[in-house]
């Protein structure tokens, strides 16, 4: 199995890229796996947390109030979770898609930087964990100007996206990875990701 993973904050063009990598692919005859990892049941432990008994423990611990015991032990159940399901998922999808390439919309880092926006106080303790994420064979961090992933993701505040690019910029340095420069136009971004792939296009 080959591993690509995109990453990047809401607005950065992920899906658009990883459609033209998709196509470009199955034309030369590589068979493609999309998986997005925010759908349920897309990770082993999301296929869990529909029993019963697993459900009604995650409520629990979401509806704990946040002193600092309660606050630390939501941490360490996430970044269990984090990790345990990066290594399981990635080691089942390795055995299932066997000679396959499997591009993740999404990948475990940005649960971890989910979670770092949740507790800026211990963002550097909490990126840390992503060198210990098992790493896909490439990595494709999208980034963005604030102002620019705003205008296509109007949800967003630009104050939340400021610090969600800055989180992305951050887990770039912490896994050793160069960002794309997503600003461009999606044929110049295109053309940086075909760049880094030609081993297997």
């Amino acid at each position: 199995m080959f591993s690509i993973c995109f990453c990047g904050v809401d607005g950065s063009g992920k899906t658009s890229q990883i459609n033209i990598l998709k196509d470009i692919l199955k034309r030369i005859n590589r068979e493609v796996i999309v998986i997005h990892m925010f759908s349920e049941n897309s990770t082993i432990i999301s296929k869990l947390h529909n029993k019963n008994i697993i459900n009604k423990f995650i409520v629990f611990i979401r509806n704990l109030n946040d002193s600092f015991l309660n606050s630390s032990l939501k941490i360490i159940m996430r970044l269990t979770n984090i990790l345990l399901d990066s290594w399981i998922t990635t080691a089942i999808n390795a055995r299932k898609y066997k000679n396959k390439i499997v591009i993740y919309d999404r990948y475990f880092y940005d649960v971890l930087v989910i979670l770092a926006s949740e507790y800026p106080k211990i963002v550097n303790f909490l990126m840390s964990f992503a060198v210990i994420i098992p790493k896909p064979n490439t990595v494709f961090i999208l980034d963005i100007n604030p102002e620019v992933a705003i205008q296509r993701k109007e949800e967003n505040s630009l104050r939340e996206t400021k610090v969600v690019c800055d989180l992305y910029r951050l887990l770039g340095e912490k896994i050793n990875w160069e960002p794309v420069n997503a600003n461009l136009s999606k044929t110049e971004v295109s053309a940086q990701i075909q760049k880094s792939l030609k081993g297997i296009i």
